[in-house]
């Protein structure tokens, strides 16, 4: 699954990102977890807006090829 979206996000750079950003909001949230429950508890929607933003992201890639330069 992993390398599947690196090779999906190699030519996209505005999908790396936000797939950077994902992984370390779920890394920070595990190491807040570990420490402090509430702590990663409090970062879970977070992570949740974050992926919600990806898919919203791809979503537009995939509707707008021409646009974006695809």
């Amino acid at each position: 699954m992993e390398l599947a979206l690196l090779r999906l996000a190699a030519g996209r750079p505005g999908i790396r990102q936000v797939l950077v950003l994902w992984l370390l909001v779920a890394a920070t949230t595990l190491v807040f977890w570990w420490v402090r429950r509430l702590a990663g508890a409090l970062l879970v929607p977070y992570l949740l807006w974050v992926g919600f933003a990806a898919a919203l992201n791809f979503s537009v890639w995939q509707l707008n090829p021409e646009a974006l330069g695809s």
